[in-house]
């Protein structure tokens, strides 16, 4: 038998005409013949028709229409024919620049010849379920004055810059274009960015599968076809992909095999195939060519949906498309209306031709390939796998490409289904040749997924001069910053992972859809980036530049305009909506700080919605942020509305308050108080603290760079800097004062119990400590002031009683001197010398008189400060006997000192200070005391004495810093007893060897006055004075010195030990050893 071939290339239709008529209902008819005719051969033509016992205008599933959402991403081409004619087809929104349709509705010309913009034949696809004003405006123009062939985003119309289909689909000749290759790819000037895309299959199904069709092409029903036309309304149904094979293993089943008549064969390219069953097989043509019963929502597909998708809409987790229909057949001529029961469609199977599809796709996936690199740089960039591309792998779907060649026109590959007669049946899966479907990806595409070499930026087709579009969409997902430095655009961003995009000085990025940030980064350091709309999920937000967006939405991300602990300002223009789990963070400096300056877009916008957390930090340049001082961090043209949930950040002192204008947001810092902060502060502590919270809100500017430091510190950083401006040095200095007094005092104190005897040394100077060390005496001129420290105390604690010089019989005296070096109070160092003479005279039979007069010099280190002693002293003393040993004495002492201090303070340190000042000192002291020998040449003295010291320093002006102080005039005056024993003498031995022992030990105790505090005040805010506590007020210790000294001609040994027990201010806990052999 012959076969008769046809097709429509689109469906011409006068707007006004019947192609927009109104529904005509049809009446279903009951099948009257018993027997069933054989089919005369098979017509092939290239929205949808359905069962009779459907409305083609309810929504499914109790009708035919595809309204229930409007847009879904199946779209309607329009072409442009002229005259208000127009051609139709049925397309598929892949991604947002491109849709997938068949090559026959656009290649009856070069596809060169197609696009406006460029003077080509005007094309586009609507998106709406009623596509008719949409088209009107189109064609025509819009209400609102836009040109014809213009995109318009509200109406989902977008006008095509491109087309490209398979020239393949024209080998078999222009009334044949439709049979194989009949797929082509439509590329729009401007991304439909708010429109669903579908998901291609590229590889076999393997056996009948159900399947949704779907289009804007004609109605009517099963009974007579598409005979309502056109109303430019999408329509969907149901079927059966009950075949895949081609029209000659169709043909050849049916024809010859079946029926034993003949068949030419013609083509073998495989297609999915459906039939359109009747209701109980009552339609006059229906033999069931596919086997199978009609389903509740049957349908076919007719003239003008062409180029539609072939949906799978069950056989996985989600709808794919695994084909574009291309036509039709009938088999019993014209008798027999197109899309009737008993007629058929095809599609072509995508995985046949989808290398063709993925090398002219205009839209790239780019991805970052990881590190450091510049957006101009080629080597930066791969292109990544589409996410619209699947494969099936053990009956799941892969987002992959097959790892197998396209087959394409070539005969073989994967068939099956069966062809019927009436009970007649062939399977056509004998002619099964299955290609290995090989590893997914193994096959390389060139401009597909993998490729490299190339930079994201649009490419706007030129269809006359060859020039193919190329639209990008980017995903920086590696780790590493992709710099912009020049110019881009580009359809979509996406960062997430570790990356980062810095827009760089002159950087321009424009991306026409959607700005989307999962996670990552995105910095400013003076470029612009544009989008259509900005989505800030996670990750940072920052820098100083330009983003220019209709909504800026930050849901769970990091603002920080400027950059952490940099102040700038990040511009936005348009409106920008902080969530509530955002984060803003804005840098203060001393008189500047972050700020977020927002302006409208076009003319509109400018407007901020608050919400989430706002933080303020110290920049880490331009100075700490002040007490008091009022910072505009953001400003808004269009309006402030809410406020923050939560504001957190300042110090432990400072505490952020927010402020919200109609047009501006402001931030000031309070202050708490600085000696509550203050973590167990000591009393020190409190002082200052107290000090500074009144000077705060009085001379704050006169003291800025102390708070400006100590504002920031922890509460336990707070209690030592506040510790710290004390003057500890100067209580060092008063105390280095009082002990180089008390050198010279022991000394003639311990003379007193000698002149209270009738021993006394007569006639003699005695040595007492080692005067030489620091007269540097011939032969000692190398000592170091270690040796020095130990010479001396070894001469003292273990006595040689040593003399120099006659004196008449009346009259004795001392030389003292030595060199010391001790810790003192709070770690200082200490270190002096003194030298003391004395002479005394007896100025009755049991009375001696003295005069002494001495000099000491001193320092004193602490925490990096240092203090310098000078003391000039003069002394009278004298002892009456009282008999029996005891004796009865008393001293008067007075002494002046100049001191020197240089300190920096501990915590805050903004310089060094320095100030002179002098003190004077003054003593009398009366002692009782008795003499005892317990042994031969050894004395035991137990004495007590009670004594008046008073001393009074000058107040003195530190220079240097802000926290220079001004101490004022301070004195101390107390009565101080002494209790205690002292053993010295000498004895000989039958071996020549003579013990000389030497000790003490003295109760000290202050039995009234003293002072505990001192007034001070700061140099920068003279007018409040404040009391500060001594460092330490000891009032009572116990004073152990001891030594002895064993002697045998040139040859000497002594031992010796020095300790106060119970004394914090002042330490001299020493022990020595020396033996010394004379020349």
């Amino acid at each position: 038998m012959t076969s008769a071939t046809s097709k429509s290339l689109f469906r011409h239709a006068a707007l006004a005409g019947a192609a927009l008529s109104a529904l005509l209902p049809a009446a279903a008819f009951a099948q009257a013949t018993a027997t069933v005719t054989p089919p005369t051969g098979s017509d092939d033509s290239p929205g949808v028709v359905i069962r009779d016992d459907l409305d083609l205008d309810v929504t499914a599933p109790g009708g035919a229409l595809d309204d229930a959402v409007d847009i879904t991403g199946v779209g309607q081409m329009i072409i442009d024919a002229g005259g208000g004619s127009v051609g139709l087809c049925t397309g598929t929104l892949i991604n947002p620049r491109t849709v997938i349709f068949a090559a026959h509705c656009v290649n009856t010309q070069a596809a060169s010849s197609y696009g406006s913009a460029t003077g080509g034949q005007a094309i586009g696809f609507g998106f709406q379920a009623d596509n008719l004003n949409a088209t009107i405006d189109w064609l025509f123009g819009g209400a609102d004055g836009s040109p014809v062939h213009a995109t318009s985003v509200a109406n989902a119309f977008y006008n095509v810059e491109h087309v490209w289909y398979d020239e393949r689909s024209l080998e078999l000749g222009p009334d044949l274009n439709f049979i194989q290759a009949d797929v082509a790819i439509a590329t729009l000037d401007t991304p439909a960015t708010d429109i669903p895309t579908w998901t291609l299959l590229f590889t076999p199904l393997s056996g009948e599968t159900h399947a949704v069709i779907n289009g804007y092409g004609g109605r009517g029903n099963g009974t007579n076809g598409d005979n309502l036309g056109i109303d430019f309304r999408r329509r969907i149904a149901e079927n059966m992909i009950s075949v895949l094979g081609s029209l000659d293993d169709r043909g050849d089943a049916l024809f010859r095999i079946i029926l034993g008549g003949s068949y030419a064969p013609f083509n073998d390219a495989a297609l999915y195939q459906m039939d359109f069953d009747s209701p109980g097989y009552i339609g006059p043509f229906d033999f069931d060519i596919f086997d199978g019963n009609a389903l509740p929502n049957e349908g076919t597909t007719a003239g003008g949906d062409s180029g539609g998708p072939l949906i799978v809409d069950q056989a996985f987790d989600r709808p794919v498309v695994a084909g574009v229909l291309s036509g039709g057949s009938r088999y019993f001529g014209a008798g027999q209306p197109f899309s009737t029961y008993g007629t058929s469609n095809f599609y072509q199977p995508l995985f046949l031709y989808w290398d063709k599809i993925v090398a002219n796709n205009p839209y790239v996936y780019a991805s970052n390939v990881g590190g450091n690199r510049n957006w101009g740089d080629p080597r930066t960039w791969v292109q990544a796998m589409d996410p619209n591309y699947a494969i099936e792998v053990d009956g799941e779907l892969v987002n992959a490409l097959p790892g197998f060649e396209a087959l394409g026109t070539a005969s073989g590959g994967t068939r099956f289904g069966t062809v019927c007669f009436d009970v007649d049946c062939y399977d056509i899966a004998v002619r099964s040749d299955p290609q290995d479907a090989g590893a997914p990806n193994s096959v390389y595409i060139v401009g597909g997924p993998g490729t490299r070499n190339f930079v994201p930026d649009n490419r706007v087709a030129n269809p006359a001069a060859g020039v193919a579009a190329r639209y990008y969409d980017v995903t920086l997902g590696a780790r590493g910053t992709t710099t912009v430095t020049g110019s881009y655009t580009i359809d979509r961003l996406g960062i997430a992972g570790g990356a980062g995009l810095a827009l760089g000085a002159g950087g321009s990025l424009t991306v026409l859809g959607d700005f989307t940030q999962i996670n990552g980064a995105t910095n400013f350091t003076g470029g612009t980036l544009t989008a259509n709309e900005a989505f800030i999920a996670m990750g940072t937000l920052s820098g100083a530049g330009t983003l220019r967006a209709p909504f800026v939405t930050v849901l769970g991300g990091t603002v920080m305009p400027g950059g952490l602990r940099t102040i700038g300002t990040l511009n936005i223009q348009g409106n920008l909506v902080l969530s509530s789990a955002s984060s803003t963070l804005f840098d203060l400096g001393a008189t500047t700080a972050d700020r977020i300056a927002i302006s409208a877009l076009d003319g509109s916008g400018g407007a901020v919605s608050l919400g989430g957390t706002v933080s303020v930090l110290p920049a880490a340049l331009g100075g700490a942020p002040r007490f008091g001082q009022d910072y505009t961090v953001i400003t808004a043209s269009g309006g402030v509305s809410g406020s923050f949930d939560r504001v957190v950040g300042g110090s432990a002192v400072l505490t952020p308050v927010v402020t919200y204008g109609v047009n501006d947001v402001k931030v000031r810092l309070n202050a708490a108080s600085l000696a509550r902060v203050a973590a167990r502060p000591s009393a020190t502590a409190v002082a200052f603290g107290g000090a500074l919270d009144r000077l705060r809100y009085t001379n704050y500017a006169e003291l800025s760079g102390l708070f400006g430091v100590i504002d920031y510190l922890d509460p336990v950083g707070i209690a030592a800097s506040l510790d710290g401006l004390a003057p500890r040095i100067l209580d060092e200095a008063a105390q280095l004062d009082r002990e180089q007094g008390r050198v010279t005092m022991n000394i003639v104190a311990d003379r007193l119990s000698m002149l209270g005897t009738s021993s006394a040394n007569q006639g003699r100077m005695t040595i007492v400590g080692s005067p030489e060390v620091v007269m540097a005496l011939p032969g000692q001129t190398q000592l170091t002031g270690s040796s020095a420290a130990q010479l001396s105390f070894a001469q003292t604690m273990a006595p040689s009683g040593r003399a120099f010089g006659k004196l008449p019989a009346n009259m004795s005296g001392f030389l003292a001197g030595g060199y010391s070096s001790r810790p003192g109070a709070a770690d200082a160092d200490n270190a002096g010398w003194h030298m003391a003479m004395g002479v005394e005279m007896e100025a009755a039979a049991d009375t001696t008189l003295g005069t002494a007069f001495g000099f000491s010099s001193g320092r004193t280190a602490l925490a990096g400060s240092q203090a310098d002693a000078d003391t000039s002293q003069a002394m009278a003393y004298g002892a009456h006997q009282l008999g029996g040993g005891a004796y009865f004495g008393g001293l008067a002492s007075f002494s002046h000192t100049r001191i020197g201090v240089q300190r920096r303070s501990v915590g805050v340190d903004l310089g060094a200070l320095s100030g002179e000042t002098t003190a004077s000192s003054y003593a009398v002291r009366a002692e009782l005391g008795v003499n005892l020998q317990p042994a031969a040449g050894v004395t035991l003295t137990p004495r007590a004495s009670v004594g008046y010291e008073g001393s009074s320093l000058k107040g003195y002006h530190e220079q240097g810093s802000q926290l220079g102080l001004i101490v004022d005039d301070l004195s101390d005056q107390r009565l101080v007893g002494r209790v205690g024993a002292k053993l010295s003498g000498k004895t000989g031995s039958a071996f020549g060897w003579s013990f000389a022992p030497e000790a003490r030990v003295d109760f000290v105790g202050t039995l009234a006055g003293g002072s505990d505090s001192y007034n001070v005040r700061f140099a920068a805010a003279p007018d409040l004075a404040f009391a500060l506590p001594y460092a330490s007020t000891d009032r009572s210790w116990t004073e152990v010195k001891g030594g002895f000294r064993l002697a045998k001609d040139a040859m000497s040994f002594g031992a010796g030990v020095e300790s106060s027990v119970g004394r914090e201010d002042y330490r001299d806990d020493r022990a020595v050893v020396d033996f010394t052999l004379r020349f």
